[in-house]
């Protein structure tokens, strides 16, 4: 019969740390109704891209919704913001030419040793990178900030684009010199923020090398200055933080009220993440109908039979927005269960918006132009009632429901963060 061995010290400290290292059958109750709370929400998550799915398989939209692009991929993130995201996987290339000139003795006067070299590859931005961004860029006059190598600068300039470029000083006298040598002079304005008095088309923001952001200030100072918004990202930063600083600076932007979709697309080289892009408005390439056609897979069928829900959410959305549209969807429900109820709670809370200057031009009729004294607010709601019923219900029977429902609370809202 074998002897039993001795421990060795180190394998005395490793049992030891392995009986620590147990969990207690409390930690095992809790991680596993963890993990259950992960799965039942990827299957909500599922089941209603499942129904989205299905809905834009079954439907025809007007033409005013119609697109010849429609990506599945749109998500509900928090808020009253929709988002898409993607991955792109790309090849390593080195701009080897502004490389060069950044060298050239006989432009910058001196010999660049070694060290400023890489500082210099280090702050340029990846040439793959600037090309997937050109791309995206439709607009004729263009923002740039923090772009000291000119990386952007120089592969967005054109002879029909006009370029404001936030000039910084470190590689000042480079710049210079490359914009002579492409003869650029007249496209490229080098301004200060101050001197911005006017929205521009498109702002593109280079954030790659940037470290301790406070993302959601940034994000809101650069939506006053342009319409649309592309913003370069390290690859570090978690895309829980993108989202949320996105909603809450895009919620309290003037764009809010057109657009309510962000697209982030995940930037791949050599199968390791290296930067992250956000964009936002014309740029994010999210189309008005993509938006809508997700409203719409939330309502019940039995509303579809009974209301014309295309023309309510119109002109809802003309009343307020994307952005609040999508946020009543959430505080009613709709987002998270498309019930009768949820659909009737949207209707009420919807009703100061839908349909407004019909109803107050009918009102303001039947009352000869003054409120009467002896109004009550049944007989406001009678009707508003007929007029709702004339405008969007698909039957006969005249939609019962009052501006006194309240929204009621989401004790514990979904808010799928991927």
């Amino acid at each position: 019969m074998r002897k039993p061995q001795e421990l060795s010290s180190v394998e005395k400290i490793e049992q030891q740390q392995g009986w620590l290292q147990k969990q207690t059958s409390l930690e095992v109750d809790c991680q596993n109704s963890i993990e259950a709370a992960e799965k039942k929400e990827e299957k909500f998550l599922h089941n209603r891209q499942l129904s989205y799915m299905e809905f834009m398989n079954k439907t025809s939209f007007s033409d005013e919704f119609k697109s010849g692009q429609v990506e599945l991929k749109l998500i509900y993130r928090s808020g009253g913001m929709l988002s898409r995201q993607t991955q792109q996987y790309v090849d390593f290339i080195q701009n080897e030419w502004l490389l060069r000139i950044f060298k050239e003795e006989q432009i910058i006067n001196y010999k660049v040793s070694k060290y400023q070299e890489r500082e210099f590859q280090n702050q340029m931005i990846p040439m793959t990178l600037c090309d997937i961004i050109c791309k995206k860029v439709k607009s004729d006059t263009v923002l740039l900030s923090h772009d000291p190598t000119g990386s952007l600068l120089f592969r967005l300039a054109s002879k029909a684009r006009q370029i404001f470029y936030l000039e910084e000083q470190q590689y000042k006298q480079v710049i210079h010199e490359i914009i002579k040598q492409l003869q650029i002079e007249n496209k490229v304005h080098r301004i200060i923020k101050t001197e911005i008095n006017q929205r521009i088309d498109c702002v593109i923001l280079n954030l790659l090398n940037q470290d301790d952001l406070y993302l959601k200030h940034i994000l809101l100072e650069y939506l006053t200055l342009g319409h649309d918004l592309i913003v370069i990202l390290p690859s570090k930063l978690d895309n829980q933080i993108i989202y949320s600083s996105a909603e809450a600076a895009t919620s309290q932007s003037e764009q809010a009220r057109n657009h309510c979709s962000v697209h982030l697309q995940q930037i791949y080289e050599n199968q390791q993440l290296i930067a992250k892009v956000l964009y936002f408005g014309e740029a994010s390439e999210i189309q008005l109908n993509e938006e809508l056609n997700y409203l719409y897979s939330c309502i019940p069928d039995s509303a579809k039979k009974k209301y014309n829900y295309k023309a309510i959410l119109k002109d809802v959305r003309n009343q307020i927005g994307m952005t609040k549209l999508v946020q009543l969807f959430k505080d009613t429900q709709l987002l998270y269960q498309g019930t009768d109820i949820n659909f009737q709670m949207f209707l009420s809370h919807s009703r100061v918006n839908i349909n407004n200057e019909k109803y107050i031009n009918h009102f303001s009729t039947s009352h000869n132009g003054t409120e009467s004294a002896s109004s009550t607010e049944s007989e406001e709601d009678e009707d508003y009632r007929k007029i709702f019923e004339k405008e969007y219900s698909k039957s006969e029977e005249i939609p019962q429901f009052s501006t006194k429902t309240k929204i009621r609370q989401i004790s514990q809202p979904i808010e799928i963060l991927l």
